[in-house]
C-alpha cells in the first residue's frame, strides 16, 4: 500500500482495493495506519470524488505547487494607470460612491490605521467618497462607540524636549478608526511619555484619570481654566495622541476657523441677563483612550499580523511592498509576506504579478482581479480626476517616477487617465508629465477647483452655447469641515 500511495496521487480507499485486491475495511485500516505515520493524507482533493481521497504527502505538495503556479501564469498583468483607476472606484472617487451612516463606516474601515490632517476629513476625504457627506453622520458613529478618533501613531518626544510642536493645527495627523479593531492596531506600542508634557497638560490628565470622561464645562470648572487654555491644553494632549471627544464635533470646533475669535461671552455673566449660546469653543466630553494599551498587550503577534494583512487587502485591493511607504503604522514587510503566503497557501488569497513596473510578491483577492481587467480601457467619468495631496491615493513618486507631492492639506493633484498629470504646490501648478494641450486647461481646471462651462453642455447644444464660453468659469462650492 506504502508503494502504491507513492505512484498513484488521489485516491479513494474503494479504488485502491479494487487495485489490490483487498476489502474496503481492510483498506481504510491500512490507510489509518500510514496515516498515523504522517505519509499520507485524507481530504477532498478531486471534484468529481464522491468519498473521502487518500495522497501521499509529498504528491499533494507538489499538486499545490503546480496549482499555484497554473493560476499565477493565468493572469495578464495591467499598467500603473489601470491600477490607479482602479483604486479610484475601489475607493469612491468614481463611480457608484457610498451613501449614508452605513456607508461612513464602511469608508473608515476602508481608511483606518491611517493618520491624515484634520482638516482633510470632512474637507476632502469622506465627502470624496460618500454622496452628500454631513457631518452628523460621522457624529453619529462616535456616539454610539462604533467609531473613533485620535492620533495612533504619535512622535516620540525626549524627556528633556520642551512641548514646542504640540500645538493643535489643521495638519495634526488624526486617525478615524473602528474601536472593535484598536486592539491590534495599538498592538507593540509603548506607553507614551508623559514628561515632556506642560503643567497645564498634566493637571488636566490627571484630572481626567481620576474623574473619567468629562464634559468641558466640569473641565472649566474643575481647572479654574480660561477657554482658551483648555482648548490649547486638550489641544496639546490630542497632538500627543492621549485624549478623544465622545464626537467628532469637539475635533472640529477646535481646527475650525474662527471669524471672531475675542466675540466670547464672559464665564461669570450677570444671573439677570438673558445667556446666549456661544459657539466655537471646546465642547463635548473628553476621556483618555490610551487604555486599550492593556488590552492590546494580550493580542499575539501572528493575529497582530493577520488583522494588518487583512486590513491592506481591504485598503488597495493589490498589496505589494511599494505602498507600505503610505503606511506610517502598518508592520515591515517581512513581517507580512509569510502571512500573505499563507493565506495564497490556504486559498483565501491569490499571488501572482498582477501590475507592471512593481517589483515584488503582489497579493489580492479573486474579485479584485476581476475588476483590474474591466479598468484596461478608460471609462467614462474616470478619465479626469482631482483629489487632495494628503488622500492615500496619492501614489506620485510611489507608483510613478518622479518627486513625490507632500502630503499637505494645501497641496492637489490631479490623473489624467490614471496617470499623474499636475499638482498644485504652494499655490504654484507643476506640471508631472508631458499633458497634450488638448487636455491642459481641462486639467488646470480641475486642480485649481474650477469647471467650464462647456464641460457640462449636450454636444448638440455647444454651438448656442458659444457666448457662455466667454464667461469666467464657474466655482464649484467646496465642503466647509463645520
Amino acid at each position: 500500500a506504502r508503494g502504491w500511495m507513492e505512484i498513484c496521487g488521489p485516491i479513494t480507499a474503494a479504488e485502491l482495493a479494487a487495485h489490490l485486491g483487498w476489502t474496503e475495511p481492510q483498506t481504510a485500516a491500512i490507510l489509518e495506519a500510514l496515516e498515523g505515520e504522517g505519509a499520507v493524507l485524507r481530504g477532498r482533493y478531486r471534484a468529481e470524488s464522491l468519498a473521502e481521497d487518500w495522497c501521499h504527502r509529498r504528491l499533494l505538495s507538489r499538486i499545490h505547487r503546480r496549482t499555484l503556479a497554473g493560476l499565477r501564469q493565468q493572469i495578464e498583468p495591467v499598467d500603473v494607470a489601470t491600477f490607479q483607476r482602479f483604486l479610484f472606484e475601489y475607493h469612491g472617487l468614481c463611480g457608484e460612491r457610498r451613501n449614508g451612516a452605513n456607508g461612513l463606516f464602511e469608508v473608515v474601515s476602508q481608511l483606518q490605521g491611517l493618520d491624515l490632517a484634520a482638516t482633510a476629513w470632512e474637507r476632502d476625504l469622506l465627502p470624496a467618497r460618500l454622496t452628500d457627506y454631513r457631518p452628523e453622520w460621522l457624529d453619529e458613529l462616535c456616539l454610539t462607540g462604533e467609531v473613533g478618533w485620535g492620533r495612533l501613531f504619535p512622535p516620540k518626544v525626549a524627556a528633556d524636549k520642551t512641548t514646542t510642536g504640540s500645538t493643535l493645527t489643521r495638519a495634526v495627523p488624526i486617525a478615524l478608526f473602528l474601536r472593535a479593531d484598536l486592539s491590534w492596531l495599538l498592538a507593540k506600542q509603548t506607553p507614551l511619555s508623559l514628561e515632556a508634557l506642560s503643567s497645564l497638560a498634566e493637571e488636566l490628565l490627571e484630572l481626567l484619570e481620576a474623574q473619567g470622561a468629562s464634559f468641558a464645562n466640569d473641565l472649566l470648572q474643575s481647572t479654574r481654566m480660561l477657554p482658551t487654555h483648555l482648548e490649547e491644553t486638550i489641544g496639546e494632549l490630542i497632538c500627543r495622541g492621549l485624549v478623544t471627544a465622545d464626537t467628532f464635533a469637539g475635533l472640529r470646533t477646535l481646527v475650525a476657523e474662527r471669524k471672531d475669535a475675542l466675540g466670547r461671552t464672559s464665564r461669570h455673566s450677570p444671573p439677570g441677563l438673558a445667556r446666549k449660546r456661544v459657539l466655537g469653543t471646546v465642547s463635548g466630553r473628553w476621556s483618555i483612550w490610551r487604555r486599550q494599551l492593556a488590552v492590546a498587550s494580550e493580542v499575539t503577534d501572528s493575529d497582530r499580523l493577520l488583522s494588518w494583512a487583512w486590513q491592506l487587502i481591504r485598503r488597495w485591493g493589490v498589496v505589494f511592498r511599494d505602498l507600505l511607504a503610505q503606511e506610517d503604522g502598518a508592520p515591515r514587510w517581512w513581517e507580512l509576506a509569510p502571512v500573505f503566503r499563507r493565506l495564497e497557501a490556504r486559498g483565501e488569497l491569490r499571488g501572482g504579478r498582477f501590475i507592471t513596473g512593481v517589483g515584488g510578491e503582489q497579493f489580492a483577492l479573486e474579485a479584485t482581479i476581476t475588476q483590474l481587467r474591466r479598468h484596461r480601457e478608460v471609462q467614462p467619468g474616470y478619465e479626469l480626476v482631482s483629489l487632495s495631496a494628503v488622500d492615500p491615493l496619492n501614489l506620485v513618486g510611489v507608483l510613478s517616477a518622479g518627486p513625490r507631492v507632500p502630503s499637505q492639506a494645501a497641496n492637489r493633484v490631479t490623473y489624467l487617465r490614471g496617470l499623474p498629470a499636475a499638482a498644485m504646490q504652494g499655490g504654484e501648478q507643476t506640471w508631472l508629465q508631458p499633458v497634450p494641450e488638448a487636455d491642459q486647461a481641462r486639467v488646470t481646471n480641475s486642480l485649481r477647483g474650477w469647471e467650464p462651462r462647456e464641460s457640462v453642455d449636450a454636444p448638440e447644444d455647444r454651438r448656442r452655447s458659444r457666448s457662455r464660453r466667454d464667461e469666467p468659469p464657474r466655482k464649484i462650492p467646496r465642503p466647509l469641515i463645520s
